[in-house]
């Protein structure tokens, strides 16, 4: 497409998304936007239940898009207990695991905000001879489409399954008619149509390293199986973001460094997708916190097709001493994308996000 002809398609989906947040702003985002109550906001921002109750009071949008105004709408009240508020999320969020032992079914959110999230509910169940319910769900969140298996001893609870592990890629039609069966003490057998797949537990679960992150995992991932800490700069992988790109000292950081981690955590992180990231070459590195899975830099999107991955990008499109505007895009494939601005003010001295806006839509 030629780059006038390009421009004219971006103008116009970003038209459509504007008519489209117009609608959604007779809801629960006007509402948010609206707001003067830091508590309430605080209980949005920091909690995707409490954002699916207050969203299910509209029939239009999603609340992980409520989330990311929540935290907007604090930024922009900016006062001393609206600022303490972002401050309390964005620590509380850098602190989880990326890997806890727990991952509740239902919602598992895409980290784009013009995709809707989708209810994740097992392809297939077995039960083993000591109680325990496994089962295999398909999904996309180590840069590809694949198989991972979870657990529980009481399925009943969506609460209880754990996090999914691992288990290949999943095939065309793989999850029609599926089934899991036991075959022998501790290995299962998944067959659906085109697939048949044998994995014994203990290599899917196995963690040479004790970083949360099973061996298949990091094989994915590129992080090394044998260390906890692969790029050496004290966060083990499991609760490192980018475990591939070394925290830099804090005083080589700058305020393009904290500008850009803000807005990525407005954009991304506040989805609460556990989604693996792939950054691509020419985007500036920063060290992301709060994000719920690895983000792997310099890696070029594809020339053809999707390989279910996710590619993001982002940079500072305009800076002022006291405000910025930065310029963030996602790539799902061909006819998958989305671009969104995230707009930050210099408030009581600290760069604070105060809105943010999507721009267009492929």
């Amino acid at each position: 497409m030629h780059a006038q002809g390009a421009f004219l398609v971006a103008l116009a989906f970003a038209a459509s998304v504007g008519a489209v947040q117009l609608r959604v702003n007779r809801g629960p985002i006007d509402d948010v936007q609206r707001s003067i109550d830091v508590a309430w906001l605080e209980r949005i921002a920091s909690s995707a239940d409490s954002g699916r109750d207050v969203q299910r009071a509209s029939p239009i949008g999603m609340a992980k898009l409520l989330r990311g105004a929540a935290y907007a709408r604090l930024g922009d009240i900016g006062s001393p207990d609206s600022l303490a508020a972002v401050e309390r999320i964005e620590r509380t969020m850098a602190d989880a695991s990326l890997t806890p032992s727990t991952v509740p079914l239902g919602e598992w959110p895409s980290v784009s905000w013009h995709v809707r999230d989708v209810d994740q509910v097992p392809l297939a169940r077995a039960v083993a001879p000591d109680g325990t319910t496994y089962a295999v769900v398909i999904a996309s969140l180590l840069g590809g489409v694949d198989f991972f298996l979870i657990a529980t001893r009481t399925p009943d609870d969506p609460r209880s399954w754990s996090r999914p592990k691992l288990l290949g890629p999943a095939r065309p039609g793989g999850g029609r008619s599926a089934s899991l069966e036991f075959r022998g003490p501790a290995t299962l057998a998944l067959n659906a149509p085109d697939v048949q797949m044998q994995f014994a537990l203990d290599e899917i679960e196995r963690d040479s390293d004790g970083d949360g992150w099973t061996d298949l995992e990091e094989g994915r991932i590129g992080t090394n199986p044998h260390a906890s800490d692969s790029d050496g700069d004290g966060l083990p992988d499991g609760r490192d973001v980018c475990p591939l790109y070394a925290l830099p000292q804090t005083n080589l950081s700058d305020d393009n460094d904290t500008i850009l981690q803000k807005a990525v955590f407005a954009a991304f992180a506040l989805t609460g997708s556990r989604q693996m990231l792939y950054v691509t070459p020419s985007t500036p590195r920063v060290h992301i916190r709060g994000y719920g899975g690895p983000i792997i830099f310099d890696r070029a999107i594809p020339s053809s097709g999707s390989s279910g991955g996710v590619y993001v990008s982002w940079k500072i499109r305009d800076r002022k001493d006291a405000d910025a505007v930065v310029e963030l895009t996602d790539w799902e494939g061909l006819l998958a994308a989305g671009g969104q601005d995230v707009f930050l003010k210099k408030v009581l001295g600290r760069w604070t996000v105060v809105a943010v806006k999507p721009t267009w839509i492929s």
